[in-house]
């Protein structure tokens, strides 16, 4: 949350403008996409207004801040090259600055506005402060750490070929893993849990599958719901 007791600044402002998002990099379902979920309530940002949630608001980018100390709040202020608002009393300590969390995020986020998201991440770890880019699909699949680190896996799926998956999400030294299989199809194994697992009949599993219980295909009524 954004109400840290005792951080501030802490939470995540808005950036100047970036290069339009575009669809996260998977194809297209051939049976046509259901209906999606309904979507999170909105976030609030440092700066009172609401962050995006990945693939919305093209060209928006945000930037998490967090200041622990007085200290971390001189090097911030040195880095938005220390304008006149940042010597106000009422932003001399943590405390203060707690009081006055409206204000503050307020005028960080005026500054934010004015920053490239990727390159004040960049000077802000380099002088101590914690922060970190809000990342959409593309940033992701296109972020250095995480591709240095080899956590997108190449998996070849049998109906849309060969993507990067995301992987695991952490690494042990004595213990190798990795993702083993693709995304499975509707009702791929379903011969190996009735016939070997359950051990159901042929006639049985047969009885099934025209009854429309198991299968891999969805049933029309499930692709095109009634009323929608």
């Amino acid at each position: 949350g954004n109400h840290h007791p005792s951080h501030r600044p802490h939470g995540v402002n808005r950036c100047a403008p970036g290069r339009p998002t575009p669809p996260a990099p998977f194809p297209a379902w051939e049976g046509g996409a259901p209906n999606p979920p309904a979507p999170f309530p909105a976030r609030e940002g440092g700066d009172g207004s609401s962050p995006p949630l990945a693939g919305e608001g093209l060209g928006e980018k945000w930037i998490a801040i967090d200041v622990a100390t007085d200290a971390e709040w001189a090097v911030l202020c040195d880095t938005m090259g220390s304008p006149a608002w940042t010597t106000e009393v009422r932003f001399a300590t943590t405390l203060d600055r707690w009081h006055h969390r409206d204000e503050l995020d307020a005028l960080l986020g005026e500054w934010t506005r004015t920053q490239d998201r990727d390159d004040l991440f960049r000077r802000l770890q380099m002088a101590g402060i914690a922060s970190g880019p809000v990342q959409d699909e593309r940033d992701a699949y296109e972020c250095p750490q995480l591709n240095e680190r080899g956590f997108f896996e190449p998996l070849t799926h049998p109906e849309i070929g060969e993507y990067r998956y995301p992987g695991l999400n952490f690494k042990m030294a004595n213990t190798p893993n990795h993702l083993r299989r693709h995304p499975v199809l509707l009702g791929e194994d379903n011969d190996y849990i009735y016939h070997d697992l359950l051990d159901l009949s042929a006639d049985h599993y047969h009885r099934l599958e025209q009854q429309g219980h198991i299968g891999m295909d969805y049933p029309e009524s499930a692709l095109h719901p009634r009323g929608r």
